[in-house]
């Protein structure tokens, strides 16, 4: 089989860089090179998972200790938020069925309604 002269100037290439690494400060750009293969190659879930591991120590204690109280807080106020308006909606609702059923003209209009007609 006809050796490729790509191949053999690729490794004659790779035999000089491993014979003389200082040329060039080569080695730090071959590190980078496969960092960001490494990083393309790797799947999501470790992608994640490294990167929380890799963030969680650049948080500072206040940091960390006030994300979450600021979320407990956010939800606390809204579900007073929530509370507060399905209040109204309840007593506005109530007070309305309460209206009807003593007042005497809604009443009859109720009534009448709801009687079957011949």
């Amino acid at each position: 089989m006809k050796e490729d002269p790509f191949s053999e100037k690729l490794e004659s290439t790779l035999d000089h860089l491993r014979s003389d690494p200082e040329s060039g400060d080569l080695r730090d750009f071959e590190r980078k090179v496969w960092a960001e293969i490494a990083l393309h190659d790797e799947r999501p879930i470790a992608r994640i998972r490294r990167w929380f591991s890799d963030g969680v120590p650049v948080l500072t204690k206040p940091a960390a200790i006030g994300i979450p109280a600021l979320t407990i807080l956010l939800g606390a106020a809204a579900a007073v938020a929530q509370s507060s308006k399905y209040k109204e909606q309840a007593t506005l609702s109530m007070e309305q069925r309460y209206v009807s059923s003593i007042h005497a003209v809604l009443r009859s209009e109720t009534y009448q309604e709801e009687s079957p007609k011949s």
